[in-house]
This record gives structure tokens, sequence and C-alpha cells, in this order.
């Protein structure tokens, strides 16, 4: 009996009794290899406590292309086993849901592990993997006058960048319960704002009740606005208490205005009867026969982002109870097959806020997508099986950049796609006026090397449609012609030279995170980073720390601030360069992380 099926048995009678291996692994995906004799087994205990962590998830990975793996799940004494191992590298890790991460190697959940060698037949036991906890967040919400403030919605934010600018994405959230107190566990390491906001009022036309003030959101620090705003920073397994947020009052906002334009109903035919309008939300989930007026603040917070609806005969809203900012007031309607919008961007302050939005039909947007050059080779493991010819797979998509209400992202008013046919030609159906982004998926290995919509680049900025877009062609142009580096990060005096690779743009694209690119370096310094668009860049060597963590220009511009500047390269289209990047300490580089 060979290997293979040996292996495949244990595989089975193994899974019964509690170890969980992977059925692909090392036998399989698609790779000629055959299976080893070699054997690695350990413990997972906690890194603080030294007591075993039971049914915790082991992941041992091969290097090497294609990649394999295996998973076991350690039994009450936080052993696990692998066997029937090749020879070769390995990265080793656990995790327990909810709890934490154990690498090997590594002392951080951001740190890069080491490679674990495995001769030809050898077996390695004793190995423990020690199990770094998840860090929690807690704290108190308290009104202007310092009471304790129950059911806020308290988030933990992380920053990310979209189409370059700073915006800030929801990590964990929670409400503070009866005494104001809120916890947040489960928390990777990591730079964060705070934020604390009420339950919107949801006043709409015909409140019986005016609202003279409100409480509005605020961030840790006593800031109303994020870049005012303090952020903290969470270690490995750190409890971060005493994050407290007060809540100030401000004058509540009303905002009043009436849609104009509406459509006159088309006559049915003969002895038919007339068609509805579309119907609008209204208040708690009811429908009726309205324009859907949709009021989001450009700031991405949460207060202010509703539906309301203009009712005939005279499309007039209102809106009460808002907090003074900035906002994005869209409205759409549909009449039988035909779809109309506004869209107006507006400072809401005290005083007069009336405004008048004026329907404009919905137009068509019709343009082409070419490809150029050719796709990484077969044995990349970058590469797809999607063939270099326009229209294979692609759809060209328009988001509306910045809406605060995720359960209206699938609406067509939001959102709209289209396939790119055989001849690269595609028509985008019913876009109405207002801003939005331009999106091609499924991301290609390649880069997006242009986008006319008719004399503007829109390739990494948000564009507005209006009625005398639709005779505006949309072309597009993906490149597969992506360059490569190859090199090895250089140590002055250090037992191993695995490093976190990092790219990082130069010039007009350094706040874009798309052109960020990442690999790890092995024992030996040797690294690959494949895929890249062309263009200047700065590679970094970063000792045993994982690249993720650096790949946007807030990390890099702290290296620089450490004067860590990295190595200059540029790239052409199709271009492979060597490099030879200098190691930058761990500690040194994790001081930009915090």
């Amino acid at each position: 009996m060979d290997r293979k099926r040996r292996f495949k048995r244990t595989l089975g009678s193994r899974n019964r009794t509690g170890l969980l291996v992977c059925a692909s692994v090392f036998c399989a995906i698609g790779a000629p290899q055959g299976l080893g004799t070699g054997v690695i087994a350990g413990v997972v205990a906690d890194r603080e406590s030294g007591s075993p962590v039971r049914k915790a998830i082991v992941t041992l990975t091969l290097e090497g292309t294609p990649r394999r793996w295996a998973t076991a799940r350690t039994d009450s004494s936080g052993r696990f086993t692998f066997e029937d191992l090749p020879a070769g590298k390995y990265n080793l890790r656990a995790t327990k849901a909810g709890e934490g991460t154990a690498v090997y190697g590594a002392n951080s959940v951001r740190g890069l592990g080491d490679l674990l060698r495995l001769g030809e037949g050898e077996k390695r036991g004793g190995i423990t993997l020690r199990l770094i906890r998840l860090a929690s967040v807690s704290g108190h919400v308290y009104d202007s006058d310092g009471a304790p403030l129950p059911g806020v919605a308290v988030t933990l934010l992380g920053q990310t960048r979209n189409l370059g600018e700073p915006v800030l994405v929801n990590y964990r959230q929670i409400v503070s319960d009866d005494r104001g107190e809120y916890r947040m566990g489960n928390v990777d390491p990591g730079r964060y704002y705070v934020r604390a906001a009420p339950q919107p009022l949801w006043r709409f036309a015909g409140a019986a009740i005016p609202v003279h003030e409100i409480l509005v959101e605020q961030y840790y620090g006593g800031a109303r606005d994020r870049k005012d705003a303090a952020t903290v920073v969470i270690h490995d397994g750190e409890s971060l208490s005493n994050i407290d947020i007060r809540l100030a009052s401000e004058p509540a906002v009303d905002i009043q205005g009436q849609i104009a334009g509406v459509p006159e109903p088309i006559p049915p035919p003969q002895g038919q009867q007339a068609a509805a309008p579309s119907v609008g939300l209204v208040v708690a989930g009811s429908f009726g026969p309205g324009i859907q007026v949709q009021i989001n603040p450009l700031d991405g917070g949460p207060q202010g982002a509703s539906s309301v609806a203009a009712m005939p005969p005279d499309y007039r809203f209102q809106y009460s109870a808002l907090p003074a900012g900035r906002y994005r007031i869209s409205a759409q309607h549909q009449w039988g097959k035909k779809a109309y919008g506004a869209s107006q961007v507006f400072d809401l302050r005290p005083g007069s806020n009336d405004i008048q939005l004026t329907l404009e039909p919905a137009i068509e947007i019709q343009g082409t997508l070419r490809t150029e050059g050719h796709a990484p080779p077969a044995e990349s493991p970058t590469a797809t099986t999607r063939q270099n010819i326009p229209g294979n797979g692609f759809r060209v998509q328009l988001t509306r950049p910045g809406q605060a209400v995720p359960q209206y992202q699938a609406l067509p008013q939001y959102n709209v796609s289209a396939p790119v046919g055989a001849d690269g030609r595609f028509t985008l159906s019913q876009v109405l006026p207002g801003e939005w982004a331009l999106a091609v998926t499924p991301i290609p290995p390649g880069f997006l090397k242009s986008a006319q919509f008719g004399d503007r680049d829109i390739r990494f900025t948000t564009f507005e449609v209006g009625p005398a877009s639709g005779d505006t062609p949309l072309n597009i142009v993906l490149s597969m012609s992506t360059a490569r580096i190859e090199g090895e990060a250089q140590a002055e005096v250090s037992d191993s030279k695995r490093a976190g690779i990092v790219l990082a743009p130069v010039g007009a694209y350094h706040n874009l995170a798309r052109f960020y690119y990442g690999a790890a370096a092995d024992d030996e310094g040797k690294f690959k980073v494949e895929g890249i668009a062309p263009g200047q860049y700065k590679i970094f060597a970063l000792e045993k720390m994982t690249p993720a963590a650096f790949r946007n220009p807030e990390a890099v511009d702290r290296l620089g601030e450490l004067g860590e500047t990295g190595e200059a390269v540029e790239l052409a289209e199709g271009a492979t360069l060597h490099a030879l990047p200098k190691l930058i300490p761990a500690n040194r580089a994790a001081k930009a992380l915090e």
C-alpha cells in the first residue's frame, strides 16, 4: 500500500478522534509531490500562565509553489501532531477563536514567525506555541452633565484609505449598558479611534414636540471631528480601561425642502389602470407613495443617516433634530422603467435650511474595456486562469462613495454594474445624477492603466454625473504587464534575515492603498514581489514584522520620521528589478506602529 493511501486512511481515523487535517494537503492541490516521513509535534500554551490551550486550530504551511498546508486541533492537553511530512520549510501558527493567536518564533501577532526547517524523515517534537491573548477596551459614556448614558453606540474604528483620502471603518461596536459602561473584547493590536454616538431621534415631518437640543457624537479626546480626535494605541493582550467619553449638547437643526421636476404619469392604455409610482421609505419600515430622500453626513458618522419621503401632491419633505454638519442629500424616483434622481451637497447650520431638489432622468453610459500585455506565467502564485481577452468575466461597476447606510448599498441608486461583452463594450443603464466612483471587478492580475470619462481621468477619484453626461464615453484600459522585484535583505548583524518586505509608492500615488505591495522574505532574506504597477517606489525590509501592518501611508511616513527612508526604485511595465534593501531592526520598525 503506498504512503498516500495510508495517509488518507490515517486522516479519516484521526478526524473521528478530534485531529482535523485538510485532506488536500501534502497529497493533492494538483501537485505531484509525494508525502514524506517527517513529524512535527508540540503544544499550544498560554503565553502568560503557561497553561495548555485546548481546541486551538494549528495550521502548518509548507513553503513553495503551490503552497500546501494541513490543520490540526489540539487535544485536552494542548498537544498537536503532524505526520507523513515531506522535507522543507514550514510556517506554524495556532489560533483560538475569541482568545488569541500564536506564531512559531514570534513574540507579537504582528511579528513574522520563524520558518521551521524539516529534513527528510526528521521528527521535530517539543515545540511550544505561546498563545498571545487578544486585547480589550473599556470605559464609560456620560452626558454633558456627567450622568451615565445607557444605550449609546460605542465604536472602535480603524483608519484606511478610499481613493487616497483617509476614512474610518468600523472594527468593533457595542452599546453602553444601564450604567453607561462598555467593553469590547477580541481586539487586535493597532491604532484606533473610539467614537460614541447617541441613537438618532428619527424626527419626521409632523413631529408634535419640537426638539431644541440634542446630544451629538463625540470621539475619545473630546473632539466632534475625527481630524481633532485622539487615537488609542492597543498592544498585544492589553486590557485598556478608562476610555471615557462625554457627549456634548448642541442646538438641533431642521431641514425642509421640496422635490421639483416630478414627471407626469404616463397615461395607461385604454381600459387599464395607471401604474403606481415607486414607493419611498417613510417611517418605522412602513411604505407609502412618496419619493425617497436620502440624507448622508459626508464624514461617514451614524447620526443623520436616514431616508424620508416627499409626499404628493407638493412633494415636500422635512427632517428634524439633526446635528449641524456637511451632508449630501439625494432623491430617487422610479416611474415605470425610467429612473429619476437629484443630488447635492450642503452645509446644515441653525437657521434657514430650505432645499429644492430637481429630478433629472437617469442616463446611460456606454464604454469600452481593453486589455494590454500578458498575465503572469502560470507557475506564479499570483497567476490566474483568466485569459487576456476583453470581456472575459469582467464587470464595470459604479458605486456611491461614502454612503452611510449599508442596507441600501445593493439598491440600483447606489450601485450600478454591467458585464463587459466579448467585443470589450459595456453599457451602464439607469445611472442617476450625482457623485460616483469607478471599479472593475474581479481584480485582474494587472493594473488599471487608464479610465477616461470623456477627457477626465477617473481612475482614482470620484466624478459627477449629470443630464449632459449621457453622450460622454467611458474608456478603460487594463494592463497585464506588471513588474517584478526580487532581492535579498541586507543585515549587518542578525541570526536571521527573515523580514516583511513593503513596497510603498512615491509621489502622486503615495496615499493610494492599492499601490502598496508586500511579501515575506525567508530566513536568508530572499524575497520576490510580483504584480506591481509601474512607477516610483521605496522598498523597506522590516525584521520579523508582517508586511500587512505597514502597507499604508501612515506607517511608511512614521518610518520616515524615524530616519528609515527605504531604498528608492523605479519600475517600468513588465520590468524585473533586483534590490538589496537594508534590514530595519524589529524594535525600530515597531515604533512606527505606536
